[in-house]
């Protein structure tokens, strides 16, 4: 390996006698040559080695030692270290420090930095001791799952959540808590309050605030400050209340409709925060636009804001019964004042593309599918709160009982549920080709040890007028389509990328699904049954559902169509399609199926700022003896895009085709194709319409 050193001794020289007195060298030197890993693959490999001598280095080799010495700190509890002594000699077996040269420079610091276990300062535990950690919380006393399970994650095949990795053995929640909640103009201070507290204690929070009185509106004798100032408020009480040491802190989403007369307000209000760095929760933003606004915008007609004092029903209501009411009170001249629904439109767009927000959600694609029939609904306390058998999601549907109902579309967060990433690159072959049948394996071992987690984690019962998410609800998710495809050999936008797209979602969520169902007979339900004639059993095989499902003749769907309405299933979600960041940066892949936002970006990870580049295409430049200085600065002034640069050879540009060269109608029609196999909605997160 040659590496030019000239620039790293030019760089740190200058404090040379400090590092030396203080005897930081290494880390330094990592920190460094970290700094230039866009110099060249060799960079990436220096940084990373000397960064894993930094954190091998503080820490002990064997797994025992690392765990008690996490228990004398009090880090892991007394009965996870029972379990380690009992089988001590075995767990110690199991590592396999050498699988750490898989993680680049900067997936080691944010494992440093935000999943490994630390006593203070003091680093306590290696990578390895952190995925074996997390097995043996899965299967406990099992240890040849456990044992399973750890080859698995240390070989990414599959990656575990922040969540599992920080709380596996420890007092920590190993799952978010994610509840719900709706601020009303009478409740806004006791909302903010609850919201907040929460939020502290781990938990993500969804805020419905459409029924939330305009500024500048008088309802009972009192003048309304408004949306923006009661999200400012919001804000100011996340700063004021602080965080917790003992846990990271959640986050809250905030939920609006495109009627509501503070909507510009707000886009303002979220163009003006991003300006500004806010330590502490995040504070996030999403609009539930219909259909109707949306043809509006189509025909450029107006667009009338609109008082929820003076129209209560419309947030309750969507599709023709939405239609009707909004051209009633439209009509009525109950409306505050007219837009255009394009350049309200264009807002929000340009809001989205200056500050990455807020997030768009479509409330009639939302409730147009029924997956579940019927939620009901109950008023407690100035709160409704959804019930079904299971809960409801954000792919949850709309056949409610009852006149006044909450839309628990956006009042529900994504993350209930204790999640897995299929890594999809380490599913080639030596021959390069797709490994279906260990993708197979892996998502059964996936689902048994969710559940494992399940089992073995406590949830706290939520505040009164609090909506929770789905206890039992597990998520499987994949990750790194987009150098799956590059592997393989093939563009994004090619017609076997098309195929693998649905084949992989096909195959993800039947294996889960009949995992999940043979678990219910040999564990057993996980609190409340899931029995046969339930709504979250039934569910799953809604004829309308399945009608829009390509099956193909890889697996018997009728079969497991007639096991899951006899038998029943262990868990009320299993299959996700959801961006998880942390495995992205740990993993070095892009996410879930996700093109690649661009070959070079600088992106805000747990240990800072950093430089990101996809992990093979500075290697496949170098064996063209194409990367440079001059090619890297060419990339960024075409905003991470090679596809202007002739002298890249034709196959590389068509791998390595970003989101911004690729038609937008072919990562909506992926998305669409499979959808089917998806028990949760998407979270499109590069699509900004």
């Amino acid at each position: 390996m040659f590496v030019r050193v000239t620039p790293i001794i030019l760089t740190f020289e200058p404090s040379m006698a400090q590092i030396f007195e203080d005897e930081s060298l290494p880390s330094v030197l990592a920190e460094i040559a970290g700094s230039l890993e866009t110099l060249g693959t060799d960079y990436a490999l220096l940084s990373s080695a000397l960064e894993r001598s930094v954190i091998y280095k503080a820490t002990p080799t064997g797994f025992g030692d690392a765990m008690r010495a996490a228990h004398s700190a009090g880090a892991i509890s007394a009965d996870f270290m029972s379990t380690v002594e009992r089988h001590e000699p075995a767990l110690c077996a199991m590592i396999r420090h050498e699988e750490d040269r898989r993680l680049n420079f900067r997936a080691l610091c944010a494992l440093r930095f935000s999943c490994l276990l630390h006593d203070a300062e003091r680093l306590l535990e290696r990578p390895q001791h952190m995925l074996l950690r997390a097995a043996l919380y899965m299967h406990a006393d099992n240890l040849e799952e456990v044992e399973a399970t750890y080859l698995l994650m240390a070989t990414q095949k599959m990656f575990p959540s922040y969540g599992i990795l920080t709380g596996s053995g420890t007092s920590k929640p190993v799952l978010t808590s994610c509840y719900a909640l709706r601020m009303e103009t009478a409740n806004v201070l006791p909302s903010i309050e609850k919201a907040v507290r929460l939020v502290r204690d781990g938990a993500d929070v969804g805020i419905g605030v459409q029924s939330l009185a305009c500024r500048g509106s008088v309802v009972d004798g009192t003048v309304q400050a408004g949306v923006p100032l009661a999200i400012s408020a919001l804000e100011a009480m996340l700063q004021a209340l602080g965080t917790s040491m003992n846990r990271p802190s959640g986050a809250i989403s905030v939920f609006v409709e495109p009627w509501h007369t503070d909507i510009e307000g707000l886009l303002k209000l979220i163009r003006k925060r991003s300006k500004v760095f806010r330590d502490g929760p995040r504070l996030e933003f999403g609009f539930l636009i219909n259909d109707l606004f949306l043809h509006r915008v189509h025909a450029d007609q107006p667009w009338t804001l609109v008082c929820p004092s003076r129209a209560p029903q419309l947030e309750s209501l969507h599709g023709s019964a939405f239609e009707a009411e909004y051209t009633r009170v439209e009509t009525g001249g109950h409306g505050s004042r007219q837009i255009g629904a394009r350049k309200l439109w264009n807002n929000i767009l340009d809001t989205i593309i200056a500050t990455g927000g807020p997030f768009i959600l479509y409330k009639d694609a939302i409730y147009g599918t029924i997956a579940f029939p019927r939620i009901y609904l109950m008023k407690i306390d100035r709160f409704f709160q959804a019930r079904g058998n299971c809960g409801a999601t954000v792919s949850d549907s709309t056949s409610f009982d009852g006149k006044e109902h909450i839309l628990a579309a956006y009042l529900q967060a994504l993350g209930a549920g204790s999640m897995l990433t299929l890594i999809l690159p380490s599913f080639v072959t030596a021959e390069g080709a797709m490994d279906f049948q260990e993708l197979s394996r892996v998502t059964r071992k996936a689902v048994d040890a969710l559940n494992g987690v399940v089992d073995r984690t406590s949830r706290p019962l939520p505040p009164d007028g609090v909506f929770e998410g789905k206890p039992t609800a597990i998520r499987v998710g994949t990750n790194g389509f987009a150098d799956l495809m590059v592997a393989l050999g093939h563009s994004y936008d090619s017609s076997v990328a098309r195929e693998l797209n649905v084949a992989i979602a096909e195959l993800v969520q039947y294996i889960a699904l009949d995992q999940s169902c043979a678990l219910l007979k040999t564990r057993g339900p996980i609190s409340a049954p899931l029995n046969p004639n339930s709504e979250t059993s039934t569910r799953l095989v809604q004829d309308h559902i399945w009608s829009l499902r390509e099956l193909s003749n890889r697996y018997d769907w009728g079969a497991l169509r007639a096991r899951v309405t006899t038998e029943g299933l262990r868990n009320c979600d299993v299959t996700v399609y959801d961006s998880d960041p942390m495995t992205s940066i740990i993993t070095g892949c892009s996410e879930s199926s996700e093109p690649f936002r661009s070959l070079i970006a600088v992106l805000n990870g747990p240990s800072g700022l950093f430089v990101n580049i996809p992990r093979r295409f500075m290697g496949a430049l170098e064996r063209s003896n194409l990367w440079d200085d001059e090619v890297r600065d060419r990339i960024v002034e075409h905003r991470g895009s090679i596809q202007t640069m002739a002298k890249v050879p034709s196959s590389v540009r068509s791998a390595y085709r970003t989101v911004w060269d690729i038609e937008q109608s072919t990562i909506i029609r992926f998305a669409l194709e499979r959808a089917p196999f998806l028990c949760r909605a998407q979270d499109r997160v590069n699509d900004l319409c």
